[in-house]
């Protein structure tokens, strides 16, 4: 299948008095893995749900392969948008064991992998009867990456997926995305509000401020237009 590429023109999403995007425009070319960069509160879930049609947009328009993403299963098939489930979980899924959430995403996404989501159950050592609810935040993040490397969507993108890991686990998963992303070379979207921890994992950076794209560009230009004093 011919490589296709992503792009969102003027977007804009408010909440109420809150502008949540402002005329955010990109595109997101195939095979590279980017880094969604911003402050808590900057915009990143908002712009990763506009981005894959889960939340309707106030303006501008999302395409694939230059087919608009709205109400179009083929595109959405091909586009896997894995949530941070910490907080407050939706009544729809609070309840729900996680061999059900993952079997959703088995139903929905036409790629998926059961064997590479079997090996990566048991790499995180997830319960599968135990309900969302009653995850600790460590397992709730291992569930959204599970279901987002499993998905084996062309296009993936994860929201603050190493929220609750602790340290080894927070290494094994930029270790997996690194296998994967060299097996497939698919697309990555990884949003965090924690830059060092993977400075050395993204080719591509996005960074948001309040709603606006003030950063797209490559990792090595941005890391250049800085500098380190010391002494």
């Amino acid at each position: 299948m011919e490589p296709k590429i992503l792009t969102a023109a003027n977007l804009r999403k408010s909440y109420g008095k809150q502008t949540a995007l402002d005329d955010v425009s990109l595109t997101l070319e195939p095979g590279h893995i980017y880094g969604l960069i911003g402050r808590n509160g900057a915009g990143k879930t908002t712009l990763l749900a506009g981005l894959t049609a889960q939340i309707p947009l106030d303006a501008g328009e999302v395409c694939y392969g230059g087919a608009p993403v709205w109400e179009n299963e083929a595109a959405l098939g091909e586009l896997c948008f894995s949530r941070e489930l910490g907080g407050k979980l939706a009544a729809s899924i609070a309840g729900m064991r996680v061999k059900d959430y993952l079997r959703a995403g088995r139903l929905f996404y036409p790629h998926w992998d059961e064997t590479y989501a079997r090996e990566l159950i048991k790499q995180f050592g997830l319960d599968e009867k135990k309900r969302l609810n009653a995850l600790s935040k460590g397992m709730m993040s291992a569930v959204t990456i599970v279901l987002a490397l499993a998905s084996r969507a062309p296009v993936t993108m994860m929201d603050e997926p190493t929220a609750g890991l602790d340290v080894v686990a927070r290494e094994d998963f930029y270790r997996l995305l690194l296998e994967d992303y060299a097996a497939t070379g698919r697309t990555f979207v990884i949003s965090t509000h924690i830059l060092e921890e993977a400075s050395t994992v993204f080719d591509r950076v996005l960074i948001l401020k309040e709603g606006r794209l003030i950063e797209d560009c490559g990792a090595d230009a941005l890391l250049v237009q800085f500098c380190t004093v010391s002494g």
